[in-house]
């Protein structure tokens, strides 16, 4: 018989693979989310792949519906990161609606016998549900969750191209929050100084690691990392945590209002990046979603009696435009559908917000002539802003 202190501290590995032989992951059965991890660990610095290649930290799925994720510090100095198959779930619910509401082209445009770029037949796939209906079939989701605890699984139509976007979404989702996890490791592990407020909330620090970690990629990124997904998906975790507090679902008491952390990992991100112009570029994708989680949010606050505008903003017509001529100018656009969604978008902004995100974007666009034309082209099309 051993004593208690005179037992070996049980290893991340051997916790995880105990956790998982009572709670069998749901989607990573093969492997138990080592995949997962794996791609993670492609993004850290090297001190921080170290703590995983060497034993400190690891994780895996947990069979548990919840929709969590946590880290747990063991005997020894050791760290197990626990990623719930209910937080997955919710993750690629979301996703899914996201990726449904998409425009996708699948081909590139052609041109016809007078050189005018056209459409391939059958290469745009327009979106399986209006962005009305996905914000409604979002707030159904939470509430839902609300209801159960369990995220549901809702049935409507999606194209394998969608599929794949919204794949892409709910997987930088997932890594962004074992980041998370892996920040509060990692900080307790190496004891280094950290260049943030040393007053700053615990999870906004885990938030501002993980997302350090992930820009670092920005100018170099390496094979099959795209930041401007890594980016998307983080915002997305970001948003689905505060619109769960939005119907009363309460976190840890370490935790802030998942509003106060979207504003500090943003202005995280706008720091990090070498000029304002570089961050909207990097934002495009997250940007897209931005106004589908607002009205998500003013769903659920009206369901709670509370009032709610949903307002296009300055950075979102921004960031939209932005995409349009870089898609027209690289030819994954017509011009043609390109002034059509222009015209669609600049119609429900405010003046005031039309030429903000007008002025903007030329100043963007200023040393680029052949984007700046398409852009007056775009521009030409509609009366606000110009």
């Amino acid at each position: 018989m051993l004593w208690p202190w005179q037992k070996k501290p049980v290893s991340p590995q051997d916790y995880i693979a105990d956790r998982q032989r009572d709670l069998p992951p749901i989607y990573y059965k093969a492997d138990g989310g080592q995949q997962l991890f794996a791609g993670l660990t492609l993004r850290l610095p090297p001190d921080v792949r170290k703590l995983y290649e060497s034993g400190v930290i690891a994780g895996g799925e947990v069979g548990e519906m919840a929709a969590e994720a946590r880290m747990k510090e063991l005997d020894g100095g050791k760290y197990a990161i626990e990623f719930f198959s209910g937080l997955m779930r919710l993750f690629y619910s979301c996703s899914r609606i996201i990726g449904a509401r998409s425009t996708v082209h699948t081909r590139p445009p052609t041109k016809d016998a007078s050189g005018t770029l056209v459409e391939p037949p059958d290469s745009v796939v327009k979106p399986s549900v209006t962005d009305a209906d996905s914000a409604q079939l979002m707030a159904m989701l939470f509430r839902g969750y609300q209801r159960t605890g369990i995220a549901g699984v809702q049935e409507f139509p999606i194209h394998a191209e969608q599929m794949r976007i919204a794949d892409m979404f709910a997987r930088e989702a997932e890594i962004f929050i074992i980041a998370h996890e892996s920040g509060h490791a990692w900080k307790r592990a190496s004891r280094k100084p950290i260049s943030i407020d040393p007053g700053t909330n615990e999870e906004i620090v885990a938030d501002a690691l993980a997302g350090t970690w992930f820009l670092e990629h920005l100018a170099n990124p390496a094979p099959g990392l795209s930041p401007r997904m890594m980016y998307a998906g983080s915002e997305m975790a970001l948003r689905i945590f505060s619109s769960m507090e939005r119907i009363g679902i309460k976190f840890c008491g370490t935790h802030p209002p998942a509003g106060k952390r979207l504003e500090a990992f943003r202005a995280l991100a706008r720091k990090l990046c070498p000029s304002e112009a570089d961050y909207m570029s990097l934002s495009t994708i997250a940007m897209a979603s931005d106004q589908l989680w607002d009205h998500v949010e003013a769903i659920l606050m009206a369901q709670n009696g509370e009032v709610a505008a949903v307002e296009l903003t300055p950075d979102w017509l921004e960031s939209t435009l932005i995409v349009l001529v870089q898609e027209t100018l690289s030819a994954t656009m017509t011009l043609g559908s390109a002034v059509e969604e222009a015209q669609s978008i600049i119609k429900d902004a405010s003046e005031p917000v039309a030429v903000e995100a007008t002025r903007r974007v030329r100043g963007f666009f200023a040393a680029q002539p052949a984007a700046a034309a398409i852009l007056e082209n775009l521009l030409s099309s509609t009366s606000k802003g110009t």
